[in-house]
């Protein structure tokens, strides 16, 4: 099984390359060459590691296209070819497992025709021995022909579909739920390319597989490899259904303790939350981390707040996760939240609450993050220490809904938890005005917004 060596950058005057070894079965088609170098047109390191995983790919695809014109069976069948009627052309789509045989039978009944059926308007003997000579080197075309058949089908006949024309089809015959997964999938196939090559599917076997997962699991969080070899696995899933290939390289190939564990979020301490909103802020910054931190709301379930989904029962405020086609994580996230009363909203308005940009998928968690993080930020004690986001405002909510001795039932439909056991998929859980009673019972007097100095005579 022959792979393609692995891409890397090379600094040649000045200037990043990414470099690859040519495969040796390959090199005539490149006059001899050993490495085959593309520039990444940078002398910034960071920014040439950046492009190589375009650059690589680039190069494997001239080493795809050279394996396909160099493909012996292919090549034998187009020089027998030459000599029979109609002198068809083949490429190497036509060795494909679902076009073997027909290929394999169309070439035997076009030598059979040739070899024993004599053609019209032969008129003198010079005729016959031309022909008698075109049979004879056919016959010589034809045996060196079957031989490449032969070792062909002794290794069973194989793809030459590469593995990125097969993700393309996969994406082409899936529908995706959102189009951040559809973009998970490329970027987990591109990876893989980047390793291996874009390699024929039916090339790929179990220890490259292996050696692939093992790269991975030296750089990312475990969960980031789960759902990329994932992505990956599924390619050839596709290709296996189809009958391109005989077996799944990556069926089975355990993730057990590989991959850094994936970054634990911290709490806010009392003094950071008073720190973080005696901050100058933007009037919707400030309003969507007060929301945050008084209710523990998801960030994408509050970027996406609209004044509709504030509503009054039975003089309760509360945000209603449960309306007609509003989109939320999963079914235990469709809940009511009630507002407490230390939180202060707005004039009530039209629309969405927050201005922060929409993604394809309707998503605004991305953006929200990144106009709330500058302030998250300030109030780290080291700012380096990535375990402290805007998602350990949630965190916090949760250790103050213990600390205040709220139900375990009610803190979970107060934060769109799942609850233990059969039970908690009925009904619709504690009613609005018992959540709406524990929740006042919490601590939220840091949204008043101290200023540091107030701070140090506190």
């Amino acid at each position: 099984m022959q792979t393609y060596p692995k891409a890397s950058l090379v600094r040649v005057k000045g200037k990043w390359y990414v470099q690859a070894t040519i495969p040796p079965h390959l090199r005539e088609a490149f006059k001899g060459k050993k490495q085959l170098r593309r520039s990444t047109g940078t002398s910034d390191r960071g920014e040439a590691e950046r492009r190589l995983h375009g650059k690589a790919g680039e190069i494997f695809e001239e080493f795809r296209r050279a394996e396909r014109l160099h493909d012996p069976l292919t090549n034998a069948a187009n020089a027998l070819s030459q000599y029979l009627p109609g002198e068809p052309s083949w490429s190497s789509e036509d060795w494909e497992p679902e076009s073997f045989s027909r290929s394999e039978w169309r070439i035997e009944a076009l030598y059979y025709n040739f070899m024993h059926v004599d053609p019209f308007g032969l008129e003198g003997p010079e005729d016959y021995i031309l022909l008698g000579q075109m049979r004879d080197k056919a016959e010589q075309l034809y045996y060196d022909y079957r031989d490449e058949l032969e070792r062909r089908k002794a290794s069973g006949p194989r793809s030459t579909r590469c593995v990125s024309s097969v993700s393309e089809e996969l994406i082409a015959n899936r529908k995706f739920g959102r189009q951040k997964t559809r973009q998970d999938h490329e970027r987990a196939v591109q990876k893989f390319i980047a390793f291996a090559g874009d390699l024929p599917i039916s090339q790929v076997d179990r220890p490259l597989a292996l050696s692939f997962v093992d790269e991975l699991a030296q750089r990312l969080a475990h969960n980031t490899l789960q759902r990329d070899v994932t992505f990956v696995r599924q390619v050839f899933a596709f290709a296996l259904d189809r009958g391109w290939i005989d077996r799944n390289p990556f069926e089975g190939v355990s993730l057990r303790g590989k991959g850094a564990s994936s970054t634990r979020r911290i709490p806010f301490r009392p003094s950071q939350l008073q720190r973080l909103f005696a901050l100058d802020m933007k009037p919707q910054d400030r309003l969507c981390l007060s929301i945050l931190a008084a209710t523990g709301m998801r960030l994408d379930e509050v970027a996406l707040l609209e004044w509709q989904d504030i509503r009054d029962e039975g003089g309760i405020r509360y945000f209603d996760l449960q309306r007609m086609h509003k989109v939320v994580k999963n079914e235990t996230a469709a809940r009511q939240v009630p507002v407490p009363s230390a939180l202060r909203l707005p004039p009530r308005g039209v629309g969405r609450l927050f201005t922060y940009r929409r993604d394809a998928d309707g998503k605004a968690q991305n953006a929200a993050s990144k106009a709330l993080m500058k302030y998250i930020r300030k109030v780290r004690d080291d700012q380096t220490d990535s375990r402290l986001t805007v998602h350990s405002l949630r965190h916090t909510y949760k250790d103050a809904l213990r600390e205040a001795g709220v139900p375990e039932e009610v803190q979970n439909f107060l934060m769109g938890h799942s609850g233990a056991g059969q039970g908690s998929r009925y009904g619709s859980g504690p009613s609005l005005a018992v959540k709406a009673k524990w929740v006042e019972t919490l601590d939220l007097s840091f949204l008043n917004g101290k200023t540091d100095k107030q701070l140090k005579v506190a």
